[in-house]
């Protein structure tokens, strides 16, 4: 005798139709809230979508515009660059601070003091401009260094370096205001001397 028993098959298959029509009612109400939904939203939607596609097209106009703006700028640049090969105009920050710098055409010169410097050592033009010298005199830049050095060493400064725990005396000299007054007062001797400020040359008795 089996220990499982059913008394009523009838009511059975009435439990099992009771489940599955149940079921079909669950489906059926969230089919019906699904649409539902959309057709409230609908709307809401569609203003969503348009927004987006609003929204996409200004990006794109935008990356087209700053795509513009740099090629334009790397196009100034370059072209700055090649039509004036002595300066080079470089921005530092974005609201438009500019240096010029002045770039020498002869890759051999080199600066001293702040001034160019022949592949020989002599100084340039421009430090004889600055010094009041003929724009041919000949002045080289170890001269310079060995003012310098007197400068730095003498035993007034030595003893004052010393004194302080610092390598250098002067933080600045301005060599071309030296030579200035250098020349100038070997000028003012030559012209109480022989009476001729243009004398270049002397004999070893002058």
């Amino acid at each position: 005798m089996s220990i499982f028993t059913i008394n009523d098959n009838s009511n059975y298959n009435s439990i099992l139709s009771q489940s599955k029509a149940n079921k079909e009612s669950k489906e059926n109400s969230k089919i019906s809230f699904a649409n539902a939904f959309l057709k409230q939203n609908a709307s809401k939607l569609n203003e969503i979508q348009s927004a987006n596609s609003q929204t996409l097209a200004r990006s794109k106009v935008l990356n087209s515009t700053n795509t513009t703006n740099i090629i334009n700028n790397t196009n100034f640049s370059i072209s700055s660059k090649t039509s004036s090969p002595n300066y080079d105009i470089s921005s530092e920050f974005k609201n438009s601070i500019y240096t010029l710098k002045y770039k020498q055409a002869d890759l051999n010169t080199n600066t001293a003091y702040g001034y160019s410097v022949d592949k020989d050592g002599y100084m340039g033009s421009n430090f004889n401009k600055a010094a009041g010298l003929p724009e041919d005199f000949k002045i080289h830049k170890s001269t310079l260094d060995e003012i310098e050095r007197k400068t730095e060493n003498n035993s007034y400064t030595s003893d004052i370096k010393k004194y302080l725990g610092i390598d250098k005396y002067y933080t600045n000299i301005d060599m071309a205001e030296t030579i200035k007054q250098y020349y100038n007062q070997f000028n003012q001797i030559v012209n109480h001397t022989f009476n001729d400020t243009n004398k270049t040359s002397f004999t070893e008795a002058d």
